[in-house]
């Protein structure tokens, strides 16, 4: 699977997204997202983005415009150009989209970067990485934006980050940040602004 930052209907018809993320909020009634985009959509995401099948990128797109052929071309060669830490890059990008799909794991992020898990592990720690520690990363960027809005459930922002249940997300983040996460909304989120803990 790869992930892209384009609008949801660069997946062309006939093409089911495994996953989309939009950075609004949710809608009363979010229904018609549903009924175009398919069940697994999420709401008040750091980007919006639609993950899609390697296979459903490989085939071609029948909404292409043959004008932007060769800016495409051009932004493929620059990636190309920069191996150094665009798997990197990559592969932390993966993570932030699998994980609020539930989905996510080193053998799923090996598919999606067209590697085989072993390989994939190699090639991270050649870079000095693994894939706990790009978890770790993203784990540790993302909760202070998601703990920060304060109309979002601690138990939503658990599932979110991939965990479990709230008392393992809670754990990790007294572990990582030193402190709970009622605790730290409560020191960085101003007075008056609705936050609530969610359990």
């Amino acid at each position: 699977m790869s992930a892209t930052d384009s609008s949801a209907d660069s997946s062309g018809p006939g093409r089911q997204p495994v996953g989309v993320t939009l950075t609004r909020s949710a809608p009363d009634d979010p229904a018609p997202y549903h009924r175009v985009l398919g069940p697994a959509v999420t709401f008040r995401q750091p980007r919006s983005g639609v993950l899609l099948h390697d296979a459903d990128l490989a085939a071609p797109n029948t909404l292409a415009d043959p004008r932007l052929r060769p800016y495409t071309r051009q932004f493929l060669k620059n990636i190309d150009a920069a191996p150094g830490g665009v798997l990197i890059d990559r592969a932390r990008r993966l993570v932030e989209e699998l994980l609020p799909t539930g989905r996510c794991s080193l053998e799923r992020l090996a598919r999606a970067v067209d590697l085989d898990a072993r390989t994939l592990q190699r090639r991270l720690a050649e870079r000095g990485e693994g894939y706990s520690s790009l978890l770790d990363s993203v784990r540790t960027h993302l909760p202070r934006r998601y703990v920060a809005d304060s109309e979002r459930p601690l138990t939503e922002i658990a599932g979110l980050l991939g965990f479990s249940c709230p008392g393992t997300f809670s754990r990790w983040f007294r572990d990582h940040l030193g402190t709970s996460p009622s605790a730290w909304r409560t020191q960085h989120v101003q007075p008056g602004s609705g936050a609530r803990s969610g359990h």
